[in-house]
């Protein structure tokens, strides 16, 4: 990679607050992608993602399977995240 190409990877001078804005759009989900684009300096919100790889992620093996479920925590209880006849 030629140092112009890297050029487009470093982080824009204003990456913190769009940290920041990445934080506040989170809060309230257990997973979510947020993306936010940076044009001249200004921050604008693209969309909120709530499935990885659209949803067409291939299979994940069991070590990946077991890490995920022991770091996210469900709250099975939240009538904002599930209907209750999902779960018996």
């Amino acid at each position: 990679m030629s140092q112009e190409q890297a050029k487009r990877y470093v982080n824009p001078k204003n990456s913190s607050e769009m940290v920041e804005v990445a934080r506040a759009l989170s809060a309230d989900f257990d997973f979510v992608r947020v993306d936010l684009y940076n044009i001249d300096g200004k921050i604008y919100f693209g969309e909120l993602t709530c499935t990885p790889a659209s949803g067409l992620g291939g299979k994940i093996n069991e070590f990946r399977r077991k890490m995920r479920s022991e770091m996210w925590d469900l709250d099975r209880n939240n009538p904002l995240l599930y209907r209750k006849d999902y779960f018996p």
